[in-house]
C-alpha cells in the first residue's frame, strides 16, 4: 500500500498540514520529460510563499526521460514515486542559513529540533532532511531513530554535525533501536557527516541497537563522512540473550568515509559493506555473528586503519574481496599482528572464507602479517597481490587451528625474503599453482601443487614436520627455493635430471644417477 506522503515545514512551531489545492501531480501538466513536467507544475503553486507546494512524482512517469530538471521552489517540495516506494511525511528541520564567507551558519537551530521532528513522524515513518549547515550538537544526544525514516542531509561537506567535545564516552550521535519485540526495517542515514568538533568525543557516529526481542533489519547507511569518535564510526550493542536482540540483519553501509572504522558484533545475515574509505584507530572492521548467520561482502573498499580487519565466530560464506588494505600508519597493530585476521574460535569455526583478488601492501618499518587464518575450515585464497616490507612476518599465515586452505595463484613484489610468503601449521592445507607459477614456501607442512594439461594434481614441493625437504620437479616446470644466502632455482632438465640455478646460471646438476635423485617417469624427486 503506498503511504500517504504530507510535508510540513517545522519552523518556530509546526503550522498546518499542506493545502489540497496547492499540491499538484506532475503528470497531469505539459511536457515530454519529467523536468519538463515539474517545471511547469512549480509555476503553478499558490503565490502565496508561506503555503507549502506539494509536486508528487507519481509511477507512471516512470518510463518518461528525465531531462533537466528544474531548481526547487523556496516553497516546494517534490514527493517522488517513481520507484514506487515513498518514506511517507516528510518534515525539514529549522533553519535560518545566512552565508558568511561562504560557510552556512545555521542560526534558528536548537540541538532538540533533529530529534522533535523525527518524534514527530508516526511509527510508519517518513523523512528527515536536513539543510546545508554546520550544526553544533551538544546536548540531546544521542539521535534516537526507532522507526523506519530516511534521515539525510545535503551532503557530506554540505551538512555537518559538529559534535562537543564533552560528549560521554557512553553516549553516540546517532542510535538506531529497534523496541522491545519490534523488528526495525528500512532505516536510511545517507549525506551528512558527522565530526567531533575537537577530541575524540563520544562512542561512535552511528550505533545500532535492539531491546529484548528486537531486531534491526535492511538499515542503508550511505554517503556519510565522520570524523574520530571515542569507539568506532559505525557499532552495534552486539549483546545478544536476555534483554537483548540482533542489532544489525541484511544491512549495508557503502560509498562513505569512516574513521574509526566499523565494528559489529553479533551480526546477522546478508551484510554488505563496500566501496568505503575506511581509516584511523581501532579495526577497519570488526565482527562476528550470531549462529546460523551467513554471508558478509566485503569488497572495494580502501583501508588503512590501525586494527585491521578481524572476522571472528560463526563466520559462514564470508568474501573478502577486491580490496586494498595498508599497514601504513605507525603504530599499526593489526588484529592478532595481521591486515586481515579469519579468527573463529574452538566452539565457533569459521566456514567457507574467501579472499579474492585484494592487495596486501605492508611499508617497511612495520611488522605485520598479510592474513592470518585460525579457526576457519575450506578457505579459498587466490588473486591476491602481497607487497611486502622488510618487516613483513608472513604474507599468509596459517595456524595449527586451521584446516583445509586451499591457496591458488597469487602474486608476491618486492622479492625476497621468500621464507614469509607462507607460515603454515595447519592441517589440510593446499598449495595450488596454475600454469606452473613457482612459489618458494620455506619452513612449511604444505604441498606445492602443479595442474598438469589434463587437470591431475601433482606435488612439486612440501615441507614436512621432521625437517625432510622434498622437491619435486614435473617436466617444465621451475621450482624456486629461498637459500640462506641467495635465491636458487632448481629446474627439471626433462629425463636428464634437475638442475640447480642461481640468478647468473647454473650451479651444477644433479644427473639421474646421483644418489640422491630419483625419477618416477617424467616426475623427479631430490630428498634433503
Amino acid at each position: 500500500m503506498k503511504k500517504t506522503a504530507i510535508v510540513l515545514f517545522l519552523l518556530a512551531s509546526l503550522p498546518c498540514l499542506a493545502q489540497t489545492d496547492n499540491t499538484f501531480y506532475a503528470k497531469q501538466f505539459q511536457g515530454t520529460t519529467v523536468g519538463a513536467k515539474v517545471t511547469a507544475a512549480q509555476l503553478a503553486c499558490n503565490s502565496n510563499t508561506a503555503i507549502p507546494c506539494i509536486i508528487v512524482l507519481d509511477p507512471s512517469l516512470a518510463v518518461y526521460p528525465v531531462g533537466i530538471m528544474p531548481a526547487k521552489c523556496a516553497q516546494c517540495s517534490w514527493i517522488d514515486y517513481r520507484s514506487g516506494t515513498s518514506f511517507g511525511p516528510a518534515f525539514t528541520v529549522p533553519v535560518t542559513a545566512p552565508r558568511v564567507q561562504g560557510i552556512v551558519s545555521p542560526t534558528a537551530f536548537t540541538d532538540t529540533a533533529i530529534q522533535a521532528a523525527i518524534d514527530s513522524l508516526p511509527s510508519t515513518g517518513g523523512e528527515v532532511y536536513l539543510p546545508v549547515g554546520t550544526y553544533s550538537m551538544c546536548s540531546a544526544l544521542p539521535i534516537l531513530i526507532n522507526k523506519p525514516i530516511k534521515f539525510h542531509g545535503a551532503g557530506q561537506n554540505g551538512t555537518i554535525l559538529s559534535v562537543c567535545s564533552t560528549l560521554s564516552s557512553s553516549t553516540s550521535v546517532f542510535l538506531v533501536q529497534a523496541p522491545i519485540s519490534t523488528v526495525l526495517v528500512g532505516v536510511e542515514i545517507s549525506d551528512i557527516g558527522i565530526y567531533p568538533a575537537s577530541g575524540t568525543p563520544g562512542n561512535s557516529a552511528i550505533s545500532l541497537d535492539a531491546l529484548s526481542g528486537g531486531e534491526v533489519h535492511s538499515i542503508y547507511i550511505h554517503h556519510i563522512a565522520t570524523g574520530q569518535f571515542g569507539g568506532a564510526a559505525i557499532s552495534s550493542t552486539g549483546a545478544v540473550g536476555a534483554g537483548n536482540g540482533i542489532p544489525a540483519f541484511g544491512s549495508r553501509i557503502e560509498q562513505s568515509i569512516l574513521i574509526g572504522g566499523i565494528s559489529l558484533p553479533n551480526a546477522g545475515d546478508t551484510m554488505h559493506i563496500g566501496h568505503n574509505i575506511i581509516t584511523g584507530s581501532g579495526y577497519s572492521l570488526n565482527i562476528s555473528f550470531v549462529p546460523g548467520a551467513s554471508s558478509l561482502f566485503f569488497d572495494h573498499n580502501s583501508v588503512t586503519s590501525l586494527g585491521g580487519v578481524h572476522i571472528g565466530t560463526a563466520a559462514i560464506a564470508i568474501h573478502i574481496v577486491d580490496n586494498e588494505i595498508e599497514a601504513a600508519m605507525a603504530g599499526f597493530t593489526g588484529s592478532n599482528g595481521s591486515l586481515v585476521d579469519i579468527d573463529g574460535s574452538s566452539g565457533s569455526i569459521a566456514q567457507s572464507i574467501e579472499v579474492a583478488r585484494n592487495s596486501f601492501q605492508v611499508t617497511n618499518g612495520i611488522t605485520a602479517n598479510g592474513l592470518r587464518v585460525n579457526y576457519a575450515i575450506n578457505t579459498n585464497i587466490y588473486g591476491n597481490n602481497f607487497e611486502r616490507g622488510a618487516t613483513t612476518s608472513c604474507d599468509i599465515s596459517v595456524t595449527a587451528n586451521a584446516a583445509s586452505t586451499l591457496i591458488g595463484t597469487n602474486m608476491w613484489y618486492m622479492g625476497g625474503p621468500f621464507s614469509k610468503m607462507l607460515c603454515d601449521s595447519g592441517a589440510s592445507t593446499m598449495v595450488l599453482i596454475l600454469g606452473g607459477n613457482g612459489g618458494p614456501l620455506i619452513n612449511n607442512n604444505s604441498p606445492l601443487q602443479y595442474v598438469n594439461e589434463i587437470g591431475a594434481y601433482n606435488v612439486v614441493l612440501n615441507m614436512s614436520t621432521d625437517g625432510t625437504v622434498y622437491l619435486y620437479g614435473y617436466r617444465s616446470n621451475p621450482i624456486i627455493w629461498g637459500g640462506a644466502a641467495t635465491n636458487t632455482f632448481f629446474t627439471p632438465q626433462g629425463s636428464t635430471g634437475m638442475t640447480l640455478n642461481n640468478t647468473t646460471g647454473a650451479m651444477f646438476a644433479l644427473p639421474l644417477s646421483a644418489p640422491a635423485f630419483t625419477t618416477t617417469g617424467s616426475r623427479h624427486y631430490l630428498m634433503a
